[in-house]
């Protein structure tokens, strides 16, 4: 499952709770506040995390900000779940192609590391969470 933005969040928050029908998460600079109880988010989080955040991103006051996305990659990697964070330096929200902040760097990168993921978790169909894996 892949989300921008508030589809990002809303992948962040449904997505990882489903391993029967996602294999793993990527969410791009992802809706992030509203995950108030940090620890029981990472209780919910049942298939791999990749986010990628913007280190300048304050977009709507703070509703989807690399310092939380850093909260929430230390809380899942100190529960012991696969939650990876990339973030780009003096780049803001929507970095990507045709958006509102544009960055070709981060929007390079992170799209290489989601096709990447993508390839990983779905390439392989007797990967451990990928769609009708064993069958």
């Amino acid at each position: 499952m892949v989300g921008f933005s508030l589809g990002g969040g809303m992948a962040l928050y449904y997505g990882v709770q489903w391993p029967e029908k996602v294999a793993g998460v990527v969410a791009w600079y992802p809706a992030n506040a509203f995950i108030k109880n940090v620890p029981g988010w990472v209780g919910k989080v049942k298939v791999p995390v990749l986010m990628f955040a913007g280190e300048k991103d304050n977009f709507r006051d703070g509703c989807c900000t690399a310092a939380k996305a850093h909260i929430l990659e230390d809380a899942g990697k100190s529960g012991g779940i696969s939650v990876e964070l990339v973030t780009y330096p003096k780049t803001d929200h929507d970095f990507v192609k045709g958006g509102a902040h544009y960055n070709a760097d981060a929007y390079a990168d992170a799209f290489q590391r989601t096709a990447a993921r993508l390839k990983e978790l779905l390439g392989n169909p007797n990967a451990p969470n990928a769609p009708n894996a064993g069958q």
